[in-house]
C-alpha cells in the first residue's frame, strides 16, 4: 500500500504509523487536492485494502479527511 500510493502524482506524503504502541495504526496521506484523493480512492490497491482491511481488525476503521 505504502510504495503505489507514494507513487501516484498528487501525492505528497504517505505514512503508516502506530499510536502508542497498542496495536493501533494511522494512516497519514497528504494529497495536492481532493481530486487526487478521489484518484487515489480508485485505485486497485486501495479497493484491495478496502476489501481486506476487515479481516485485520479488532474494532472498526475510521477515516478522518481535513481539508
Amino acid at each position: 500500500m505504502l510504495a503505489p500510493t507514494r507513487a501516484e502524482s498528487g501525492c505528497k506524503l504517505y505514512e503508516l504509523y502506530e499510536s502508542g504502541g497498542r496495536g493501533a495504526f494511522i494512516f497519514a496521506n497528504l494529497l495536492e487536492n481532493r481530486v487526487a484523493l478521489e484518484q487515489h480512492a480508485a485505485r486497485s490497491h486501495y479497493k484491495h485494502l478496502e476489501l481486506t482491511i476487515g479481516d485485520f481488525l479488532e474494532e472498526l476503521f475510521e477515516e478522518k479527511i481535513f481539508e
